[in-house]
């Protein structure tokens, strides 16, 4: 069988922004199953720093690991609850930072009943942008090291997509930061791109670089009227 993917040599940096981008089949999500340890390579090493994966209690990297999706989870309970997540000694101040941080502080404000607000049966009575940026605070207040947004914008409106890139923003530098996303938008944050193909990482380097050097980037610009 052909590998999914191919002569792949990507370094994270602690608190980077690293974007990876490609078309579906490109290997996007192939390469996140690996960093997040629910598949194992058959080839090739996966490290940590100087350790390799296999060193570490994978429940303890996954612990470290935060997820925000298209489809995020909301529990048919409060906002507190829903970003502490019914942990023992729970910090009132880290809810209320976790959500500052993930910009859904003010929104939590205008509910009636602010943190105490039901959310109701999967966040019925959130916006698709608001229920992820409750995710986004649940993710930070369990201190995720690394933040993955996994096709997170796709399914946003523009107005919604700009609250989660503000987020993103605001957690540069705190947290690593890796962005898989075909719109391009999303990205300017990033310290590098990663571009694949195949499998193969054809282009990489940040958004002006990718811009002057890679054809295909600018095509994909030029079509997601981005400048």
């Amino acid at each position: 069988g052909s590998e999914t993917l191919e002569d792949i040599n990507i370094v994270i940096k602690p608190k980077s922004t690293i974007g990876i981008i490609g078309e579906s089949g490109s290997g996007k999500s192939t390469l996140m199953s690996l960093l997040s340890a629910t598949l194992k390579p058959d080839n090739g090493v996966l490290k940590i720093g100087e350790y390799a994966y296999d060193d570490y209690n994978i429940l303890d990297i996954r612990s470290k690991i935060g997820y925000v999706t298209q489809e995020n989870i909301i529990f048919n309970d409060t906002v507190f609850n829903n970003i502490s997540l019914w942990g023992e000694n729970i910090s009132n101040s880290k809810v209320e930072e976790s959500a500052k941080s993930a910009l859904a502080y003010d929104f939590i404000m205008d509910q009636p009943k602010k943190f105490e607000q039901q959310l109701g049966d999967n966040g019925v009575n959130l916006s698709g942008g608001q229920r992820q940026r409750i995710t986004i605070a649940r993710e930070l207040y369990k201190n995720s090291e690394l933040l993955v947004f996994d096709e997170a914008t796709s399914a946003l409106d523009s107005e919604s997509e700009k609250y989660i890139q503000k987020s993103i923003h605001q957690l540069k530098g705190k947290k690593t930061i890796l962005i898989i996303s075909h719109r391009l938008f999303t990205l300017k944050e990033c310290d590098i791109i990663y571009m694949l193909k195949k499998g193969r990482v054809v282009a990489s380097g940040d958004f002006n670089e990718l811009l002057a050097t890679s054809n295909e980037f600018k095509e994909m610009c030029k079509t997601q009227n981005l400048k």
